[in-house]
């Protein structure tokens, strides 16, 4: 892969987490260690400031709305992915 275009290569990073890494890494917001949940919501940052917002991120933005309803209080890494919306 290395011989590909970067063009190439970010499309296929795009497609990489659209269709095989953006819902597994929702489940992950739920997790009980805060420090899990703060390495997701990086990850989750660090692709949409590179390729934006896309068709398929409802399933993201469903599970930080889901987040917020589901405690007494948000917490830092919580805060953090208001952010983006």
């Amino acid at each position: 892969m290395t011989d590909l275009p970067k063009e190439t290569d970010d499309l296929s990073r795009n497609k990489l987490f659209t269709n095989h890494l953006l819902k597994p890494l929702t489940y992950v917001f739920e997790d009980k260690i805060e420090k899990n949940r703060e390495a997701a919501i990086k990850i989750a940052s660090a692709h949409i400031e590179k390729f934006g917002f896309g068709k398929d991120y409802v399933i993201l933005l469903s599970a930080i709305i889901a987040r917020l309803n589901a405690m007494p209080f948000p917490e830092p890494c919580t805060l953090s992915s208001i952010s983006w919306i």
